[in-house]
């Protein structure tokens, strides 16, 4: 059941907050968790993913207003249009200003990169996490890699 869309929904900011203490064995269990999670627009999708990833190092949930309010493409481009225009977008509200290069990501960080999703062919922009020398992101059979130079943009999460 999708929630009423009312008013907009809004990002809410992670920017600045520290990582918790166990934020490498809370992003290690949520990796293997989601490692053969088919993609699933508003539920394993590369907004949420990022997302679940930033709550379990942070504890602060970016997408929490986003979350109920999108299954299926068209109803998630109008969610992202509304939540601020583009991925982008929606990562800057989340995570303030990118890093000056994305190949400068580590572990847990927010890349976005171009994959195709599970019901489209087409390459498209896609919200990633850092998982070493690689992006992770939802694909139809669990998570994708892509190797960490295929990010245009990156955010830290966490201070470090």
């Amino acid at each position: 059941m999708l929630a009423a869309q009312s008013a907009p929904a809004r990002v809410l900011s992670a920017a600045g907050q520290p990582r918790l203490p166990d934020a490498a064995e809370a992003l290690a269990r949520l990796l293997a968790e989601r490692q053969r999670a088919p993609f699933a627009w508003g539920s394993h999708d590369c907004c949420l993913w990022a997302a679940d990833t930033v709550r379990a190092q942070v504890g602060v949930d970016p997408a929490a207003e986003l979350r109920g309010r999108y299954a299926s493409a068209l109803q998630a481009q109008r969610v992202i249009a509304a939540a601020g225009g583009s991925l982008e977008d929606i990562a800057r509200a989340a995570l303030g200003q990118p890093l000056r290069h994305p190949m400068l990501a580590c572990a847990g960080d927010v890349g976005l990169t171009m994959g195709a999703v599970a019901d489209d062919t087409a390459d498209r922009a896609t919200l990633a996490v850092c998982v070493g020398e690689w992006w992770a992101l939802p694909a139809a059979h669990g998570l994708a890699l892509q190797p960490l130079a295929a990010a245009s943009m990156a955010w830290r999460v966490g201070c470090a």
